[in-house]
């Protein structure tokens, strides 16, 4: 079986769904294996049939027909979708455990589970239905024969064999008032996998995508296969840009900027942004690493999802070079939207008294809430406007800044509608391959989803389109890469402004690790959302910038050897000087040469948290 949902505890405090998704993961094991897998296969046997045995896939000309596919795989999950609400599939889907089925094709891997699930996540806010359709009910509001279109009556019978204690269960169950899947088919659990199964399909595609985009070159080597013409310099580049980005573990907007990592228990200066558990981690290990004591009854139990956190001031930091013109588009100030963003998060996380005990140092509070929220990311609330405008109010004034609540209020109504999804317009601008633009709002008949899942790609892509200045960009990044050095530690020479024979020159950062000198100049360059699909002319464009930004590290770096002593500066210490340029992102590295690469692990163009690594472990 590809994988398992939550194992039902076979005791009275069982959740409603785990008898009926057990019973369905088994029963119908045959059927999800073949959508996951064979399902998407057929589905590409129809292009390898298109194209014919033999047929190389390169440049322009192959780029566009892997789009045409990717436009077919959509069609097929738009089909899938179209027939239930998003807060249906949503409820289904955060309740299969994040697992890829090993028969998939490719890589398994966490990064690639993470993009497959988002790929899910933005085609169910894409094709799922907002209004029309009550197929998720409150539990008090519906008989409980109805739910699960009866398998939920009908499963209770064999785990609780005693009427008396199966009655007082079911009674118990309608009195939670929890929300509940009626209008329910087998079909539909099969259906969410085979959502799954072409999303694999999907992220697959685009990855090739990005490969062509690259220099790569696909040939059509069977019936059902698209594979890699053997380049070993080309797999040499894509194997390492790919183990890498596995690594990546910092917060960066495609806008180009940096954004350091909070505590993550802070809570009122921070927003709570849930990511899928990618990596299995456990609950006791979660807890630990917190410093809590594992409380009894979580042992052996896996989450869904492992909290982050984003700090509201760093990101405002970060993003000050383009604060005036967020306000001129928006209306409403850069912060004033973080902190609603904020309380929103705070809303799915801490009931209205665990906030309180939160905020009075009750570290217990802290583990029930987030414990809450990592096993889905998402709650229910009241959709009247009103109630959600109240709730804002009341947990920014919790947090004790009362001119803060006032200030928003006027302002609260455009921030809200900003992030909802509401309407079929707001639906058709969500793309698959970019996953986004997502909302934290989402509509539905009776109440509304507030959902935390996709903060995160909301706060990477909220400027996009924005006019900003390229160099007050690189400004803010060269300061916060600084900022960020210090805190890890890094020993930073003072001197920045270098007299030479020749005349002065700048240095973003120069760093000492033993007897080796690191001269490190920062470049930020917004990263455009068609890069995640391999646009040629973007990937050749940031290639040909970052290979002027190393020439001038590397001619920076002859200076210093031809001049070690100098006005203002000495690095007559340094046995060795070595030179690179970070970025805020993982860079794509176009070539083998010696003067991309520091060795045959270590290129030249480094992320933020691969340059500390490289510090590190000097």
């Amino acid at each position: 079986m590809s994988r398992r949902t939550d194992d039902p505890d076979k005791s009275l405090n069982i959740e409603y769904y785990q008898p009926t998704f057990q019973s369905l993961t088994s029963i119908k094991s045959g059927e999800i294996n073949k959508v996951l897998i064979e399902h998407p296969r057929e589905l590409r046997k129809h292009l390898c049939t298109k194209l014919g045995i033999g047929t190389h896939l390169s440049g322009p000309v192959g780029y566009a027909l892997l789009q045409g596919y990717l436009e077919s795989i959509e069609t097929e999950i738009r089909r899938l979708l179209k027939h239930h609400s998003v807060a249906y599939w949503v409820h289904m889907y955060r309740r299969i455990g994040p697992y890829l089925s090993p028969l998939h094709e490719s890589k398994t891997d966490a990064n690639t589970l993470g993009l497959v699930r988002d790929h899910v996540e933005c085609a169910i806010a894409k094709y799922g239905i907002l209004t029309g359709r009550r197929d998720i009910r409150r539990s008090s509001e519906v008989s409980p024969g109805v739910v699960l279109g009866g398998r939920f009556l009908r499963l209770l019978k064999s785990l609780i064999p005693e009427r008396r204690a199966r009655e007082s269960y079911v009674g118990a169950f309608v009195d939670s008032d929890q929300l509940v899947l009626v209008e329910f088919q087998a079909q539909d659990f099969v259906d969410i996998y085979a959502v799954e199964g072409l999303c694999y399909e999907y992220w697959m595609t685009a990855a090739r995508l990005r490969a062509l985009g690259k220099g790569d070159e696909l040939v059509v080597s069977s019936a059902t296969d698209l594979t890699h013409v053997p380049n070993p310099e080309i797999d040499f580049l894509i194997t390492s840009f790919d183990s890498r980005i596995a690594k990546a573990d910092s917060f960066t907007a495609i806008v180009g900027t940096f954004v350091g990592r909070p505590d993550p228990l802070g809570v009122s200066t921070t927003i709570v942004a849930p990511s899928y558990n990618v990596t299995g981690e456990r609950a006791e290990e979660l807890v630990e690493s917190l410093g809590f004591e594992v409380p009894t009854g979580i042992m052996g139990s896996a989450l869904n999802f492992l909290p982050q956190t984003i700090s509201i001031e760093a990101y405002c930091n970060a993003h000050e070079f383009l604060a005036q013109e967020f306000f001129r588009r928006k209306q409403y100030s850069l912060k004033d939207f973080l902190l609603v963003v904020a309380a929103l998060t705070w809303r799915a996380m801490f009931p209205e008294k665990q906030f309180l005990k939160v905020l009075r140092g009750d570290r217990s509070a802290v583990l029930f809430s987030m414990f809450n929220l990592l096993r889905r990311a998402y709650v229910m609330i009241d959709p009247d406007l009103e109630s959600i405008r109240g709730s804002v109010i009341w947990y920014l004034e919790s947090i004790g800044d009362h001119d803060v609540s006032k200030s928003i209020s006027g302002v609260l109504e455009g921030i809200l509608s900003d992030l909802s999804l509401d309407t079929a317009e707001r639906q058709s601008a969500i793309s698959l391959w970019s996953r986004g633009p997502r909302a934290m709002l989402i509509k539905s008949n009776g109440f509304t989803m507030l959902d935390t899942q996709g903060v995160s790609a909301i706060l990477r892509t909220l400027f996009v389109r924005l006019r900003h200045s390229g160099a007050d960009r690189g400004v803010a990044f060269e300061d916060a890469l600084r900022v960020e050095l210090v805190r890890h530690g890094a020993n930073l020479l003072p001197e920045r402004i270098l007299t030479f024979p020749a005349g002065r020159r700048e240095v973003d950062a120069a760093v000492r690790v033993g007897d080796t000198l690191w001269v490190v100049e920062a470049h930020s360059m917004e990263r455009p959302l068609d890069f995640e699909i391999g646009k040629q002319e973007v990937i050749e464009r940031r290639n040909e910038q970052f290979a002027a930004k190393l020439d001038q590290a590397f001619s920076l770096r002859e200076l210093l050897e031809a001049h070690p002593v100098g006005s203002g500066y000495d690095v007559s210490w340094a046995n060795r000087i070595e030179h690179c340029v970070v970025s805020p992102f993982v860079e794509w590295i176009w070539a083998t040469s010696p003067d991309l690469w520091v060795d045959n692990k270590t290129p030249r163009i480094l992320s933020v948290s691969e340059l500390l690594r490289l510090i590190k472990a000097s």
